[in-house]
């Protein structure tokens, strides 16, 4: 069943007085809300339900991350877009562990919580340990992020200074999340959020190109 038909079956459902009252009490307009003990399929298909362009942010808590993922793909099927339901994971056990931190763990926290910060989010899934985890704060975070685009005039020294200071390292070619490499005008980065580095061409203080690329290709 596709999307647009699945979101036309669930049209009669947001007419139903006990929906209309739920999606009242999700809107903006109103104050903070809190649903307890909603089983089985009724979660997924009230959030889908209740979902509009200016709805607030919905945090629903999961028992464990398990039920997180399976939330997250109901909503999927139920037609809500990927980028706004993103999920917040526990980096608890990092913290006990002797080994080095999992970059593709910290990057997803990250992601999730920039997403939620920025408003691209409509859905923030998390467990009880992910949710009690301290975290930075909004302002920190922002600090703490660097935005480029085609286009943009970019001091290239100053950029490197900021991506050693934001902890990330320099290597000969990048591998993994968390590397730089620079040769000449070409600057590849590859974010802790992101599945593969983006290069960044220069001309001057410009940046002419900017894109992803495959970092088994260079």
């Amino acid at each position: 069943m596709d999307v647009p038909r699945l979101q036309e079956l669930l049209d009669p459902l947001r007419a139903l007085p006990g929906v209309r009252a739920c999606a009242h009490l999700l809107s903006p307009r109103s104050h903070r809300t809190e649903f307890t003990d909603v089983s089985g399929n009724l979660l997924p298909l009230l959030i889908a339900i209740s979902l509009r362009e200016d709805s607030p942010l919905l945090c629903v808590l999961a028992a464990d991350m398990q039920r997180a993922e399976t939330l997250a793909l109901d909503l999927a099927v139920l037609g809500i877009p990927d980028e706004q339901v993103v999920i917040l994971p526990s980096m608890l056990g990092e913290l006990f562990e002797d080994t080095p931190p999992d970059l593709h763990l910290i990057g997803s926290r990250i992601e999730s919580l920039w997403k939620v910060l920025t408003g691209q989010a409509k859905v923030l899934i998390a467990t009880p340990q992910s949710l009690l985890e301290p975290t930075l704060p909004p302002d920190a975070l922002r600090e703490a992020t660097v935005t480029v685009r085609k286009g943009d005039t970019v001091d290239m020294e100053e950029l490197l200074r900021r991506l050693v200071q934001l902890g990330y390292e320099r290597e000969e070619m990048v591998a993994q999340r968390g590397q730089f490499s620079r040769r000449g005008g070409i600057l590849d980065v590859f974010p802790v959020h992101a599945d593969e580095p983006v290069r960044m061409e220069f001309f001057g203080d410009e940046i002419d190109r900017l894109q992803p690329f495959d970092p088994d290709s260079q």
